[in-house]
């Protein structure tokens, strides 16, 4: 150590002191210099993520991050070099401990990348070698979610609350959703794909669900309609056109009833689940105004099937302006066509299933061009043009969905398809448009359009449609191009000029474009028309469109598929009367059922066990509407049963919990028939009846004696009257019932009435009873049919019901069982004793009897047999 260095030292330390001359100056101490940092930062902890680099620092430095591909530490020295050409890089002063920096890395490429860092203190020491964090993989842009299947139209009720419904099965890759244009009231939840739509108030919309992953967007379309009220109900199964009101609990059964019911604009008629057979057109006629068309539609989406399997002249369905067909299946014309008009405009067609007609499945014409303003959307056109099913013809087929002269026309979102004739056709058309339809697997030509023009600001525009071709050679036509005897797909789009008079129109205006045609040609002009008309005008464009040779799709390919079917039979207004079950389910499939003592549904899970432990379960083939199944419940114990039951449609798919009917009592034991034997007579006062074999001590024996004319019987010997009624006016029917308790009983009962009179008599002898309740009886004048008066049942009773009337012959009520009946001539008096039962205390009943012919008088009484 130096002098001055060794002097300094020992001043720090206190080990020595410095000698100075006797003087009294006073000696100046330096302050010794902080001792030099040579020390680097320390970066420990280098992490990324969420967009943010995250590390530790053991002392405040300026910190430099970048990203790179290799894992390998970067040199201070290189630091700076590698920096200035790095894709991200970053400079901050940063404090001691722990710290958070916002880099971005969306300018990377594909691939993995390691985020570097140095620092460099206050000092200027910096780290030697750069920390490094683990790899950050930028993954390549994923395609857009995939279409895999349409959206369906969706047809709702208006009420209260929401109606869902999911979109996120049509649809793979999605990672969220949204809705572009949606109408007030329709949401969507952006993580399930769930839409929500408040139906409180009248919707009809076509917008577009959004589909979204990190590749980007797949729109589709959507329609919901939210119906009105419905204003008329028809119920093909259980309605009347006689009795019925128009009610939704007293419905007519033929649409024509309603129509010819209807009044006023705005209005709409529903329709309940069923088949109609149509033997004449059904020519719904009741038509509203601009604004407010009368609408004709299923009720909350039950099956309604217009099946012209019968026609022998028509249509199907002729329409009238003003008038939108919603949600009904219209089928089977063997003649012409499935739904159809002439010279009228204003129709609209949304939502039916069109198919197996003889021509097309839906023709708007007219003999000069109208200004129509038809809108066919969102329909199934299929299966259609039944006379080229051989295709067999040369030329002269029918177009599955066309319009003739019908102007400023729209055909939109509609499948068309294995037709056996064109698909979509405009024939001499003005200003109309054909958009986003799916046209495959059709005979000759997917879209034809024949002489059709727009005007400038006003075009004829084919777009957004999909046109293509499956490979299903039964649609394939027979031509002589390219070579004789080829079978090929049909032509996309196709534009001519081949209509002749009265109205012949030069294709122009037309923008064929934004289309894609898969496996098809076109768009294209055929020029085998004729005279001055075949050409295309200057106007006109028929491109961009995408092209794909056949076997080729696109992501996001829309084809008409069918969804999996996973939604649950609906299984509504179940009631158990008479032995049988009768209940509306929403489409075809098994109902299974059981008795319970529980009114509480039984969940689908337990179901099956429940069935196996049942005193009385089974199951039977249900159809769409209205199904009555006989069912057996003669095992089961006293008390109150209820009827529960599941339905299972083609698909597998179950109800989740049982619906429940109300409740079904089954009485205890009860009194029992014993026997019963019967006198008829013809103008004798008196007469003898035997006694009902089997009769024993104790048993309860009651007489009804029918009698012409107003005459008393005379009580005979041992019985008590118990009522009796006599029509109004002379030479009426009268009838008399009266009880006797068997008791070492003769073995006949002499009988008077007082007079000559004609009159019939029946015994009736019931064990296990204790007592007859008084008679109620309602009677008329000059009548063929009498119900009797309603009586509850105060224990587990029979009901015995009589008919007497002036009638050769009387019909007994069904549901009940015959104890005896005597026959006589026309105009002489005839009884019919009929019971029912064991019932249960509470029941309630009333019972018609049907003479042969109207006759002048009739009384119908009943009474309970009492345990």
């Amino acid at each position: 150590m130096s002098k001055r260095s060794w002097t300094n030292a020992m001043l720090r330390t206190g080990l020595g002191t410095k000698r100075t001359a006797r003087t009294s100056a006073t000696i100046s101490v330096p302050t010794p210099p902080t001792p030099s940092d040579t020390t680097p930062p320390v970066i420990t902890g280098l992490s990324y993520s969420g967009g943010n680099a995250t590390f530790t620092l053991s002392e405040a430095a300026t910190t430099f991050l970048l990203f790179r591909t290799s894992s390998s530490p970067i040199a201070f020295g290189s630091f700076s070099a590698v920096m200035a050409g790095a894709l991200v890089a970053d400079s901050f002063s940063a404090s001691a401990g722990a710290n958070t920096r916002a880099i971005s890395i969306s300018a990377l490429t594909v691939g993995t990348w390691y985020l570097h860092a140095v620092a460099q203190d206050a000092a200027g020491n910096s780290t030697l070698v750069s920390s490094v964090s683990a790899g950050v993989v930028i993954a390549a842009p994923g395609s857009p979610p995939v279409h895999v299947a349409p959206l369906a139209p969706r047809f709702m009720e208006q009420g209260s609350g929401t109606v869902t419904f999911a979109t996120a099965a049509c649809f793979t890759g999605a990672t969220s959703y949204s809705l572009v244009s949606p109408p007030a009231g329709v949401t969507i939840n952006s993580t399930t794909g769930v839409v929500s739509v408040n139906v409180l108030a009248v919707i009809d919309a076509t917008f577009t669900v959004r589909a979204t992953n990190s590749g980007g967007d797949t729109d589709v379309p959507q329609f919901v309609m939210v119906l009105k009220t419905p204003d008329l109900w028809v119920d093909p199964v259980a309605g009347n056109d006689t009795t019925g009101t128009g009610t939704f609990a007293a419905p007519f059964q033929t649409l024509n009833k309603a129509r010819d019911t209807l009044s006023g604009s705005g209005k709409r008629i529903a329709i309940r689940a069923g088949t109609i057979a149509v033997t004449a057109t059904q020519n719904p006629w009741c038509s509203g105004i601009a604004g407010a068309h009368n609408v004709i539609s299923a009720y909350n989406n039950e099956a309604v099937i217009f099946d012209g399997a019968g026609l022998t002249s028509g249509n199907v369905f002729y329409m009238y302006g003003y008038t939108t067909l919603a949600n009904v299946a219209v089928r089977n014309n063997p003649i012409t066509a499935g739904i159809g008009t002439w010279n009228t405009g204003n129709i609209r067609v949304v939502g039916c299933d069109v198919s197996g007609h003889k021509k097309g499945g839906i023709y708007f014409g007219g003999d000069t061009t109208i200004t129509a303003n038809h809108v066919i959307e969102w329909n199934k056109i299929h299966g259609n043009v039944t006379e080229n099913s051989a295709r067999a013809m040369s030329s002269g087929w029918a177009v599955a969905c066309a319009l003739s002269r019908q102007n400023d026309s729209v055909v939109q979102y509609n499948w068309v398809y294995q037709n056996y004739g064109e698909g979509i056709g405009f024939l001499s058309m003005l200003r109309s448009d054909a958009r986003s339809n799916w046209v495959y697997d059709c005979f000759s030509v997917g879209m034809y359009l024949d002489n059709v023009a727009g005007q400038s600001g006003n075009t004829v525009d084919i777009t957004g449609n999909r046109v293509f071709d499956t490979g299903n050679t039964a649609f394939y036509r027979n031509r002589s191009y390219p070579s004789a005897g080829t079978f090929l797909p049909m032509d996309g789009i196709l534009a001519a000029n081949e209509a002749s008079a009265p109205v012949q129109i030069q294709t122009d205006y037309l923008n064929a474009t934004g289309n894609t045609l898969c496996g098809v040609t076109g768009p294209t002009y055929g020029s085998f028309g004729g005279g001055t008309y075949n050409t295309v005008g200057t106007h006109s464009v028929m491109a961009p469109n995408v092209s794909m040779a056949q076997g080729n799709h696109l992501a996001g390919w829309v084809q008409p598929v069918v969804v999996a079917d996973t939604t649950a039979p609906v299984i509504t207004e179940l009631a158990f009367t008479d032995g049988n079950a009768s209940a509306r389910m929403d489409e075809a499939g098994t109902v299974y059922y059981l008795f319970s003592t529980s009114a509480t549904p039984i969940a689908q899970s337990a179901f099956a066990v429940a069935m196996s432990s049942a005193l009385v379960s089974g199951s039977f083939a249900a159809i769409v509407g209205e199904n009555v199944a006989s069912v057996n419940p003669a095992a089961l114990t006293a008390g109150t049963w209820y009827f529960h039951t599941i339905g299972q449609d083609a698909s597998g798919n179950r109800t989740a919990v049982s619906v429940v009917s109300g409740s079904y009592g089954v009485a205890g034991a009860g009194p029992v028939v014993v026997a019963s034997t019967k006198l008829t007579t013809s103008n004798y006062p008196t007469g003898t009846i035997a006694k009902p074999t089997g009769t024993a001590n104790g048993h309860m024996m009651v007489l009804i004696i029918g009698v012409k004319a107003q005459a008393t019987p005379v009580t005979p010997t041992g019985w008590t009257l118990i009522g009796s009624d006599i029509a109004n006016g002379a030479n009426n029917t009268g009838l008399f019932a009266y009880k006797r308790v068997a008791s070492s009983e003769p073995a006949t009962y002499d009988l008077d009435m007082g007079g000559y009179f004609t009159w019939s008599a029946a015994i009736t002898t019931y064990s296990n009873c204790s007592a007859v309740g008084s008679l109620t009886s309602t009677h008329n004048s000059y009548t063929q049919n009498l119900t009797g008066p309603t009586i509850t049942a105060t224990g587990n009773s029979l009901i015995e019901t009589i008919g007497a009337f002036d009638q050769d012959t009387i019909t007994a009520p069904s549901g009940t069982t015959l104890d005896q009946q005597t026959t006589t001539a026309a105009g002489y008096t005839g009884i019919t004793v009929v019971h029912e039962g064991p019932v249960i205390a509470g029941t309630t009943t009333a019972r018609t009897f049907n003479g042969s012919t109207p006759g002048s008088s009739a009384v119908v009484g009943v009474l309970e047999i009492k345990v």
